[in-house]
């Protein structure tokens, strides 16, 4: 074992040290966390180092699901150590979401970091969209870590230090709902949110329309739309399930609307960029409700507008035409049935039904 200063480790974790250089992956990743809430970064970036050959598997060997996520532990302990030595904000946040998808902590990671560089508005819409489950799970590790190092009289390591701040976040949060209740972000972990871009909804609603038949004229009542109220804008993204469009989400704002400040972030994103779907649709499906509101059936695209339905043309700001086909439900959130307060989705229809009981029947 090639690592200096052991006389400063105790011998549980010297144990920990042997049973890693036979690759031990729980062992390293025991060792490395002790690393971390004692101050020793560069004691454990340098275990890291000398043994994740060690736990790293043939390209041959069978790895289950549990033995990934056991090392994504690990990862995630050194993405710490080394945020805490000299990786950027921008590497850690990198090299911690490959191991995001098992490890809370490290999920929870780009929230601290957003907050602490001043970026709240980021950081509430990355928290939003972390399941219940995961959020309750870093609250209490973090608590589990401020606990040890007041109990070992440790209260100033780097590590201490992010647990104290990740749980000032997190105790300002509104009482929890249910983990039980299923989260509408967390409905499929391959339905993702793409922002596109704002349009000018003029005069009343925003419509939607089969772009094919709008074209040739044929069937031009196959549109529906949801009132918004008067002299709007409105951001309009699209939700990706396995590379096909299966919905579209308008956020309205303006003079009668707020939003702003979400439509700021959405359009500050590069183009194209998937935007954590749990942000927008969360709060406003568990709080606000939703109500289906009619139904639409589209050949090939859909005209989103704000005008009269007309042929769409490329060069129009308030026209947006969006490859959609099958059969859509348009759901408005709204306290009041007359009026949309709320934003509104357009969702495939065994989305809106799988949604369902958060969409209700207007």
């Amino acid at each position: 074992m090639k690592s200096e200063n052991l006389s400063e480790i105790p011998e549980e974790i010297k144990e920990y040290l042997s049973m890693a250089a036979e690759g031990d992956v729980e062992a390293l990743a025991s060792a490395t966390w002790w690393a971390l809430i004692n101050g020793k970064e560069s004691l454990g970036v340098q275990w890291f180092e000398e043994f994740s050959d060690k736990i790293t598997p043939s390209d041959t060997a069978e790895v289950t699901e549990f033995e990934v996520s056991r090392r994504a532990n690990v990862v995630s302990n050194y993405c710490f150590l080394k945020l805490a030595i000299d990786f950027s904000d921008n590497e850690a946040i990198e090299a911690l979401d490959a191991a995001a998808q098992w490890s809370p902590e490290a999920a929870f990671a780009p929230v601290l970091i957003s907050s602490r560089n001043g970026n709240q508005e980021w950081a509430q819409v990355i928290l939003k969209s972390l399941s219940r489950e995961c959020v309750e799970i870093v609250k209490g590790v973090y608590s589990g870590v401020c606990s040890t190092a007041q109990e070992n009289g440790n209260l100033d390591s780097w590590f201490v230090n992010w647990a104290k701040d990740a749980l000032e976040i997190l105790e300002s949060l509104p009482p929890s709902i249910d983990p039980s209740t299923p989260n509408p972000s967390q409905v499929s972990p391959d339905l993702k949110m793409v922002s596109i871009k704002s349009i000018y909804l003029g005069g009343a609603a925003v419509h939607f329309a089969d772009a094919h038949n709008v074209e040739t004229g044929e069937d031009i009542d196959n549109r529906i739309e949801a009132f918004l109220g008067f002299d709007c804008w409105a951001h309009v993204s699209k939700l990706i399930l396995d590379g096909i469009t299966v919905g579209l989400v308008v956020i309205p704002y303006g003079p009668v609307f707020g939003n702003a400040d979400i439509v700021g972030v959405l359009e500050a994103a590069e183009n194209g960029a998937e935007i954590p779907l749990g942000a927008f649709l969360t709060e406003e499906l568990i709080e606000a409700g939703a109500f289906a509101v009619g139904n639409i059936t589209s050949t090939s695209k859909i005209l989103v507008s704000g005008y009269s339905l007309g042929s769409p043309t490329d060069e129009s700001d308030s026209d947006l035409v969006l490859d959609c086909a099958g059969d859509f439900t348009l759901a408005i959130f709204t306290t009041d049935t007359s009026f949309c307060d709320g934003l509104v989705a357009l969702l495939d229809k065994d989305l809106a039904e799988s949604l369902g009981k958060y969409i209700r029947t207007a």
